[in-house]
């Protein structure tokens, strides 16, 4: 989602950014995600400070369970679309707000700002 988001000066997101996997494990985590082509030095650079950044934020980690309808309806919510998730599932954020209030109001532009997303791993207590 860091690679996703807008950037600071309001800019969206380039379009075709999809999550396609993942790897995590104690020494080291791999991000699989659609693009146009390599990642230029730059764009790595950019890439690696926005993590870092929202890192030291020390945001929250937390996980819900939903329906899985509900959460579908969540306006930023990633997913590895084609997958089948089920009912109910659990929606993990990485956002101050609680997950109920996410649900509440699905469809507001503020969530895209943060992490929302189904996932079934464990997961820290918050960014740090």
């Amino acid at each position: 989602v860091l690679v996703t988001r807008p950037t600071k000066d309001g800019k969206p997101p380039s379009i075709g950014i999809d999550q396609k996997g993942s790897f995590l494990d104690e020494a080291r985590s791999r991000f699989d995600f659609s693009w146009t082509g390599a990642l230029s030095s730059k764009e790595l650079a950019e890439v690696e400070k926005i993590c870092q950044d929202t890192i030291q934020l020390g945001l929250p980690v937390k996980s819900y369970v939903s329906p899985l309808e509900a959460a579908t309806k969540i306006s930023s919510l990633r997913a590895v679309f084609g997958e089948k998730y089920p009912d109910p599932v659990r929606v993990v954020a990485i956002a101050p707000a609680k997950i109920p209030d996410i649900l509440a109001k699905p469809e507001d532009e503020m969530w895209k700002d943060y992490s929302v997303e189904f996932c079934g791993g464990t997961h820290l207590s918050n960014t740090k």
